[in-house]
């Protein structure tokens, strides 16, 4: 069995923990979250792990090594690999008079009542994989990936509604 750990964020809402060594790698209890990830998905049958890496990758590769050879001393077949990062991630460029942005749109409105989306500077690893793709949610934009930002359940329940409708709106066209 396969399984694919992300492990490409910055951990900005982290605050000082984050500052020189990637949020995966942050010790809980004498183990990083990698560490406990990687040998929690072993011990659930899992024999082989992608790890996709960000900016900061070579930061991971001693410590995943070393986590790896301990793996395959109980696993024999156990097998990693590490993904390039995406470092020449590029911006969104979804039109707003696609498919996907007119369902959101549509969608929205009926949920929160007529009214403008708002865009934000801001890339994805989409591109990449030539789809069309938004990055949306509920919250404030000037909360967004702050270290005191919060969200209200009632955004939550909204949110989820939107994407439900927006799903059922882009399979109806």
């Amino acid at each position: 069995m396969k399984a694919v750990i992300i492990a490409a964020g910055y951990g900005t809402r982290l605050g000082n923990l984050t500052k020189k060594i990637p949020k995966s790698l942050i010790d809980v209890n004498g183990k990083s979250i990698l560490k406990r990830q990687m040998e929690l998905l072993q011990s659930n049958g899992v024999t082989e792990i992608i790890i996709v890496t960000g900016p900061n990758h070579e930061k991971f590769l001693d410590e995943l090594n070393e986590i790896c050879l301990a793996i395959q001393q109980d696993i024999k077949n156990f097998k990693y690999s590490i993904s390039p990062p995406f470092l020449n991630i590029k911006p969104l460029n979804t039109p707003l008079n696609s498919p996907l942005m007119y369902a959101l749109q549509k969608a929205s409105d009926e949920i929160l009542g007529s009214h403008v989306i708002k865009a934000f500077p801001g890339s994805t690893d989409a591109p990449n994989f030539n789809c069309e793709a938004v990055i949306c949610g509920p919250g404030s934009l000037e909360q967004c990936h702050s270290l005191n930002e919060y969200i209200d359940i009632e955004e939550i329940k909204n949110a989820v509604s939107i994407y439900i409708s927006a799903i059922i709106n882009l399979q109806c066209n």
